[in-house]
């Protein structure tokens, strides 16, 4: 299905099918990435999503977990070792399939993480920009908050609403027994602390806010610049060299099977989750050797994608309570009455997920290595439900054998989440099915602290609901069945916890770090950068879950819309600095020497200078072609328009005029760092015939031969490509113009040639001393100095030039 099918004639490229950005994968971070970036209409956007468009009954929070068929794609894992032992250690996963993936299938729960799960990202990355108090601008970009707990720490306009459930049988009491136990309740991300809180859930008036609903649907029949293709699953990454600069992929529809391909002007962006993300990256090509030689895959490049996976592992138990008003029932309570209620004012029981209301983060007594006491490493929360429905992967425990319920009692469930788990696991493809689900290894409980902390947290929801007033009021009792795997063992002993534990073990499906984020190339566990750039890679980037170094402590919905809008505005930044770098580095260069400019020249210079440097440290690495030369920088903005406005190449100018009495003056702007922050691929020095009048043939050459000097020392690497444009001899209505500039070649090209140290980084010399193929095109005239050619010269040596350029960088 294709929404919003934009018209080629608005879109600024080649082809429909070519964008400025690729999104692949419409869950919660591709909707709100492809969402920003298409904002101002200033960029194309072409977002991919493999399922299809989420169904209404997922909106209402009482009917998700019998609609979920169809709306996500399960998985199960290799078999634990240590967890899952009751069902031989395959322990399923799943993803939101459709529109707004997981957050359109989730709980909703809306739980930031603890601030130093984001102080520690920035650590781990050495940026800063990663820490709590850098995101905490854009949690509040996300949130449009109607929750208990309104602050300057929440924001109010976002995309997503978030709101806490008026309907919440049985909070009151969770609350009670969190002060009875010496707790605070309090706002679980205002900032998160230790405490009791109530759930707020990414709702508006009891029906779900997904990134779908929140960033997509309401503007996908008015943004011209967005498609969005459902039912389109992505088979594959297109490079060229090591630039990602399309996709390929299979739309599903009722009319067939059909293959496309879409070609990404300035990036494609990995969002297919954290399961999807990696199995793309190594089926493209990029991941571990290993792992790709048993799938006979050839590499692209050698990264540990999915080495680093992670998620949290939660246990649940049965608690059984005497009081079912405190429970959501749905036989009882799904009425006609309460449908009513529900559409007139967003209320009542059809607002429930399954009757979790309240939550707490808490700290076991068992990590301590992190010395930071503040910090939980335990969730728990409570479903007042009599529900007997799975929730998607997540079954519910039965109560055992022999347990007799009176009739006005009823069991809930009780769920402990380590939120912090030590022990990672491993995605990898499938050697004997490499393009079909890949081999999910959590390797839960690999660390034995992950286990002591499990079973502390056991101990603590114990003690909520067994030795506190609030919760013995309503006769909460455990059952007294032990699990048969379990019975050798004393009932409730620490030993039979540890048992219980690995039998009844279950994915949290918070999961994180399968394209793991890291400082730099010398992280040897990073897949991507602290801008989320596939390491090695141009042009891929990767904005989902998959990149958190480490797990937050609680569900990571929230987190993921963080991520999502920081990379938004890394990526819109960037494009802008981009757009500003000609006017950054080109302008007038002054002919005098900057020491010997009158007082209004040094301010202006030393504002022109300053600009400079700043953009060259903050962008220098993106420009693949700088060009160098005097007025000819504004020929190539306008002769070698589509190089120059091309998204493929990003490329810089500096107005340095090389001649005779300006080569001090050059050299003294590159000594003093104007190209420190650049690192091109191809340099084009440029010598036109506005320079020789006023120079002689010595001093010309000698300027040359000196700034090739210093930009050799500057910019080893660089391939120089030299272009001098002059027309021919006998067409000149100056000879002694031409005269001059034939010595000068005559005297530079067995110079340069000659020298064999700086030979071996040019790629080559080019001189258009009018060469057959233009003969004719030129009207060349002689005013102010200056030589012009004519309209269809202009396009002729646009073409000429495009080919050569493009040749030579790919």
């Amino acid at each position: 299905m294709i929404f919003s099918i934009t018209p080629a004639s608005t879109i600024p490229t080649a082809s429909a099918d070519t964008f400025d950005f690729i999104v692949v994968g419409g869950g919660t971070g591709g909707c709100a990435v492809a969402s920003r970036l298409s904002e101002n209409g200033q960029y194309s956007v072409l977002l991919l999503e493999a399922g299809g468009v989420p169904k209404p009954e997922l909106d209402v929070p009482a009917l998700v977990s019998q609609n979920l068929e169809g709306y996500i794609k399960p998985y199960q894992s290799v078999p634990q070792r240590n967890a899952g032992l009751q069902t031989n250690g395959v322990i399923p996963f799943m993803i939101g399939n459709t529109l707004g993936g997981s957050s359109s299938v989730n709980g909703m729960f809306f739980n930031r993480g603890s601030p130093y799960d984001f102080d520690n990202w920035a650590n781990i990355t050495n940026d800063p920009s990663w820490s709590y108090s850098s995101l905490l601008p854009y949690f509040k970009r996300a949130e449009n908050y109607a929750g208990g707990f309104p602050s300057d720490q929440h924001g109010f306009s976002g995309p997503i609403s978030v709101s806490r459930a008026r309907y919440a049988p049985g909070l009151e009491r969770w609350f009670r027994a969190g002060r009875e136990l010496g707790y605070s309740v309090a706002d679980p991300n205002g900032p998160q602390k230790i405490s009791f809180t109530p759930v707020e859930f990414a709702q508006r008036r009891g029906r779900r806010v997904s990134s779908y609903t929140g960033y997509i649907k309401p503007f996908i029949a008015s943004r011209t610049n967005l498609r969005v293709i459902t039912n389109a699953e992505v088979s594959q990454i297109v490079f060229e060299g090591n630039r990602a600069v399309g996709v390929r992929y299979v739309l599903n529809s009722t009319r067939g099977v059909n293959s496309g391909y879409a070609r990404a002007q300035k990036e494609v962006i990995l969002s297919a989750g954290v399961i999807e993300s990696p199995a793309l990256l190594m089926k493209s090509g990029i991941g571990p050797k290993r792992v790709l030689d048993a799938a006979k895959i050839r590499q692209i490049k050698e990264l540990p994608v999915g080495q680093k996976f992670q998620d949290q592992i939660s246990v649940n138990l049965n608690m059984i309570i005497n009081n079912k008003s405190e429970i959501v029932d749905l036989e009882r309570d799904l009425t006609p009455a309460a449908w009513r209620i529900y559409n007139r004012d967003g209320d009542g029981p059809y607002t429930s997920f399954e009757g979790m209301f309240g939550q707490a983060f808490l700290r076991s007594s068992v990590r301590t290595s992190d010395k930071i006491r503040a910090w939980p490493d335990l969730h728990l929360f409570f479903a007042n439900s009599n529900s007997n429905q799975d929730i998607g992967v997540n079954t519910r425990p039965e109560l055992g054998e022999g347990v007799q319920l009176a009739d006005w009692e009823t069991s809930i469930q009780l769920t402990v989440y380590l939120g912090r788990p030590k022990s990672s696991g491993t995605i990898t493809l499938n050697p004997q099915n490499a393009s079909g689900p890949p081999l999910i290894d959590f390797n839960f409980l690999s660390h034995p602290e992950d286990m002591e902390v499990l079973l502390n947290g056991i101990k603590m929801m114990l003690k909520i609901y067994e030795e506190t007033a609030a919760y013995r009021g309503i006769g909460a009792r455990y059952p007294p069945n032990p699990l048969p795997a379990c019975q050798h063992f004393k009932f409730r002993s620490d030993e039979y916890w540890r048992c219980y534990i690995r039998q009844r073990t279950v994915a949290g499906i918070h999961a994180g770090g399968s394209c793991r984020m890291g400082s730099g190339p010398q992280d040897k566990d990073a897949v991507v950068d602290s801008n989320l750039r596939v390491m090695g890679i141009e042009g891929l980037r990767i904005v989902d879950g998959s990149v958190m170094p480490i797990v937050t402590n609680t569900n990571n919905h929230a987190a993921v819309y963080a991520i999502a809008e920081k990379a938004s505005d890394m990526i819109l930044t960037r494009e802008h600095q981009l757009q500003q770098f000609v006017s950054g580095l080109t302008g007038s260069v002054l002919c005098q020497k900057p020491w010997e400019s009158s007082p209004k020249d040094k301010k202006w210079w030393a504002k022109r200078h300053q600009e400079i440097l700043n953009t060259t440290s903050t962008l220098g690495k993106e420009i693949k072609i700088l060009f160098i030369g005097s007025s000819s920088v504004d020929y190539w903005r306008s002769t070698a328009k589509d190089l120059w406005d091309s998204k493929y190449v990003p490329l810089g100018a500096v107005n340095y005029g090389i001649r005779g009495d300006r080569t001090e003056n050059v050299l003294w702007r590159i000594e003093n760092g104007e190209l420190d922050g650049l690192s091109p691929k191809l340099v084009v020095i440029y010598i036109g015939s506005n320079n020789v009048p006023r120079n002689t043939q010595q001093e010309t050459v000698k300027g040359v031969d000196t700034v090739i000097e210093k930009l050799h020392e500057k910019l080893p690497n660089a391939n120089l490509l030299f272009v001098s444009f002059f027309p021919r001899a006998d067409r000149n209505p100056v000879p002694d113009t031409l005269k001059k500039i034939r010595n000068i070649t005559d005297t530079l090209e067995p110079l340069i040639n000659g020298d064999t140290r700086r030979k071996s980084n040019f790629l080559d010399i080019f001189w258009s001393l009018a060469p057959e193929s233009l003969d004719g095109i030129y009207e060349e005239y002689y005013r102010d100095d200056k030589l012009h050619m004519n309209k269809d010269g202009y396009a002729v040596w646009d073409k000429l030039m495009n080919q050569t350029f493009y040749s030579l960088i790919n």
